[in-house]
C-alpha cells in the first residue's frame, strides 16, 4: 500500500508532466493550429466553442464565418486564421455534410444556390438544415442576402424535388424540356427585398450557430463595459478539486461586483410564501453567467426586466461548491448607449478581434494605434503598509495587462500579477486607502 500512494502519484505527475509541455509547447509555437484542434475536440459543445472562439478572437485570430465551398466538417486553419466547421452547426448532420464535401471534390465549387440544391441530393438536406446554412451565413459567397435566400429556397427545393421523381419515373421533365431554350426555370427569381437588420442577423447567428459570427449585439458597448468590476471571462479560470468541482481562484463568495451585459432570458418564479422572484440569463461579450433577484429585488426593478435589454447589475457574487457561480441582484438599470465605437466597412468574412476586445473589426479600414504602456504604483506610508493583503485582494478581483507595482518604504515593489484600469478598481480601493497614492502611469 505504501509503495501504490508513492509509484501511482509520482507516475501520474510524470505523465502529466509531459503532457504539460507537449501542449504548451504546441501553444506557443503553433497556436492557431492548437486552438483549431481544441475547438475539433469540443465541436458538439456550444459553450465550449463559444468559449474558444472568444480565445482565438482575443489572441488576433479571425473566426471565418461557415462557406459552403470552403468549410468541411471540423474547423480547419485557413491563411492563418479559423474557417468554421459545418459540424459546430445545429440541425446539419455528419451525412449531409459528407455529401456535400464530396460532391465538391468530385465535381467543383457550386456554382450558385441553385447550383447547390440541384447537386446536393442527400435526403437529410430538408427545410431544417437549409434554414441552418442558410442563416449561419453558408451561402454568403453567392451574393445574395439571407433574407432572399429564406424566402425562395423552400420553393425552389420542391421544384427540384419533384424534377427529380419525374426524371427517376421516366415523365416529362421540365428541365429537360427547356434547358436549350432557356434558362429561366434552372435560375431562382430572388425577390427585391431588404436584408434582415442586423439584430436579427445576430439573433439568428445566436440559434444555429451557437455563437456570434459577424458581430455581436454589444460591441458597441464594449468601452463602457470596462468600467464594471467583473466579466464572465474570469470564468475561465478555475482549478478542480480532488471530486472534479471548479474552484475559482480570483473569484471569492460574497464578492461585490459590477457588470454589464444583455439580459439573454428571465425566468420568473413563485416562492413557497407566494411572492414573486426571478433567475437572470445574462451575457457578455465573453459568455453568459445566471442572476438571482429575490422577491424584495424583483418588486423593485421588475420593470427594468426586458429580454434583450442592455443592462447594468450591481450584486455580490455567490459560489457553491459543485455549481456554477452565480449573481446575487442587488439593484439593475439599463444602460443607454452614450458613445458608439468607430464603424468601418469589412469584408463580412474578416471578423476578428485585437487583444482585449473579443469582438472588434479586422479591415483595410481600420488603423493600428501605437499603446503607450500602463503602470499601476501604489505608495503605502505608515499604516497604510498593514493593508497590503486587502489591496492585493482587491487588485486580483481586476485581472488585466497593467503592470502593477506597490512602493514601500521609498522602494519598488513589482507585484506578480496584472491589473486593468476601471472605475470599480479606484472605487474599492478608495476604502481602504487615500486615493491620492494610487497612480496609473503611462510611458
Amino acid at each position: 500500500a505504501k509503495f501504490a500512494g508513492y509509484a501511482f502519484n509520482k507516475s501520474h505527475a510524470a505523465a502529466y508532466a509531459y503532457v504539460a509541455y507537449q501542449t504548451g509547447y504546441l501553444k506557443a509555437h503553433y497556436e492557431v493550429e492548437y486552438l483549431t484542434a481544441v475547438l475539433n475536440n469540443r465541436i458538439t459543445s456550444a459553450d465550449a466553442v463559444k468559449k474558444y472562439t472568444n480565445y482565438a478572437r482575443k489572441e488576433g485570430f479571425a473566426i471565418y464565418p461557415p462557406d459552403i465551398n470552403k468549410s468541411v466538417t471540423e474547423f480547419k486553419t485557413e491563411n492563418g486564421n479559423i474557417r468554421f466547421g459545418l459540424g459546430a452547426l445545429k440541425n446539419v448532420g455528419t451525412a449531409l455534410i459528407d455529401q456535400i464535401v464530396e460532391e465538391r471534390n468530385a465535381n467543383g465549387d457550386f456554382k450558385s444556390f441553385e447550383d447547390f440544391i440541384k447537386r446536393v441530393t442527400a435526403n437529410s438536406l430538408n427545410k431544417k438544415s437549409m434554414e441552418s446554412l442558410v442563416l449561419a451565413g453558408a451561402f454568403d459567397c453567392f451574393g445574395h442576402s439571407r433574407s432572399q435566400l429564406m424566402e425562395v429556397f423552400p420553393s425552389y427545393m420542391e421544384l427540384v424535388s419533384s424534377d427529380r421523381k419525374a426524371r427517376a419515373s421516366g415523365q416529362y421533365s421540365l428541365f429537360d424540356s427547356f434547358e436549350e431554350e432557356t434558362e429561366v426555370v434552372n435560375k431562382i427569381d430572388y425577390p427585391n427585398i431588404k436584408e434582415y437588420n442586423k439584430e436579427t442577423l445576430l439573433k439568428y447567428e445566436k440559434d444555429f450557430v451557437g455563437i456570434y459570427l459577424s458581430g455581436h449585439p454589444l460591441s458597441d458597448y464594449v468601452s463602457q463595459f470596462e468600467n464594471f468590476s467583473f466579466n464572465t471571462s474570469v470564468l475561465g479560470f478555475y482549478e478542480e478539486d480532488e471530486e472534479g468541482n471548479r474552484v475559482y481562484p480570483y473569484l471569492k463568495d460574497g464578492q461585490a461586483i459590477s457588470m454589464g451585459g444583455m439580459l439573454e432570458a428571465v425566468s420568473k418564479k413563485t416562492t413557497k410564501s407566494g411572492q414573486t422572484m426571478a433567475i437572470l440569463s445574462v451575457e457578455d461579450v465573453y459568455g453568459s453567467i445566471e442572476a438571482v433577484m429575490f422577491p424584495k429585488t424583483y418588486d423593485r426593478f421588475k420593470d427594468k426586466l426586458e429580454v434583450e435589454s442592455i443592462v447594468e447589475i450591481i450584486g455580490k457574487l455567490q459560489i457553491r461548491d459543485g455549481e456554477r457561480p452565480n449573481i446575487l441582484v442587488e439593484k439593475i438599470d439599463i444602460i443607454t448607449q452614450q458613445k458608439p465605437l468607430t464603424k468601418v466597412a469589412v469584408d463580412q468574412t474578416q471578423i476578428t478581434a485585437k487583444k482585449g476586445s473579443p469582438f472588434e473589426i479586422k479591415g483595410a479600414a481600420q488603423e493600428e494605434k501605437k499603446v503607450e504602456k500602463q503602470y499601476l504604483l501604489i505608495t503605502l506610508n505608515g499604516a497604510d503598509e498593514l493593508l497590503r493583503d486587502e489591496i492585493v485582494e482587491i487588485l486580483e478581483c481586476y485581472p488585466g495587462d497593467i503592470e502593477s507595482y506597490m512602493k514601500i518604504g521609498g522602494k519598488n515593489f513589482r507585484l506578480g500579477f496584472g491589473c486593468r484600469n476601471s472605475k470599480g478598481l479606484i472605487s474599492e480601493l478608495s476604502t481602504v486607502i487615500d486615493i491620492k497614492n494610487v497612480q496609473f502611469i503611462t510611458k
